[in-house]
């Protein structure tokens, strides 16, 4: 499957994709949903040489120049294309709200760039959350944006203090802190006690929190099966630069 995108690269759109590599609909679908596709299957702002082309048009026919529009395709309708040349869609049978359709081939002249805005597919694209969510799902890891982002506003009405703040704390501060997890360890210490260590990033960086055995039986569950975690603590400085 690898070796048939590396040795037919470059694709010039989702239809020359379908003929020319042994990709399974599950894999399409998955690049198409994450973005990977975006760029052959003309997902975006039209080109500039679309628009120009639907001005020329636009004229030819004795139109306002504003009455053609280049279409914007979504990764909506991306997903859509490929849900049709790869049968077997799990997230259309799955119930994603989207209608099946005949959908335009973007490397046909005809179709490129030259409908009427009355002709758009009219699929919404995806919202930043819903492309952080894709690259979740495909890819383990949030690329375009930081997952946490998008609690911020939540994260300040809880009075959660940002990781890059923490040193402005005094030693024994009362504070707030979230973030996702980056890890978790349990190294043994002479006192014998099981302590976690919890590592917590919230895009401004990483904070460090430390759970002594006597809170345990109140908070080791959710610490250890939960990925996005707002933690209240006192401040414990470990020098100039480091704090937890």
């Amino acid at each position: 499957m690898i070796d048939s995108l590396l040795t037919g690269r470059p694709f010039t759109s989702v239809a020359d994709l379908r003929r020319r590599s042994a990709l399974s609909a599950p894999v399409a679908e998955s690049l198409a949903h994450v973005g990977a596709m975006d760029e052959i299957a003309g997902v975006g702002p039209p080109l500039a040489a679309a628009a120009g082309r639907t001005a020329g048009i636009a004229a030819a026919a004795g139109r306002a120049p504003g009455s053609v529009t280049a279409a914007v395709r979504t990764r909506r309708d991306l997903l859509l294309e490929v849900s049709e040349r790869w049968p077997g869609s799990r997230r259309l049978s799955a119930g994603s709200g989207l209608s099946r359709h005949r959908v335009a081939d973007p490397a046909a002249p005809e179709q490129l760039g030259l409908l009427g805005t009355e002709d758009l597919p009219g699929l919404p694209e995806y919202r930043s959350s819903d492309r952080v969510r894709a690259e979740l799902e495909v890819l383990g890891m949030d690329v375009s944006d930081h997952v946490i982002r998008f609690y911020d506003d939540l994260l300040d009405l809880v009075e959660v203090t940002r990781a890059v703040d923490l040193l402005s704390y005094r030693n024994g501060a009362r504070v707030r802190v979230a973030g996702v997890k980056v890890a978790t360890q349990t190294p043994p210490v002479k006192s014998g006690q099981r302590i976690i260590f919890l590592s917590l990033d919230d895009a401004t960086g990483v904070s460090d929190a430390t759970f002594f055995e006597s809170v345990h039986d109140r908070c080791a569950w959710t610490v250890f099966h939960t990925w996005l975690l707002v933690v209240e603590g006192t401040v414990h400085r470990t020098g100039k630069r480091g704090c937890r």
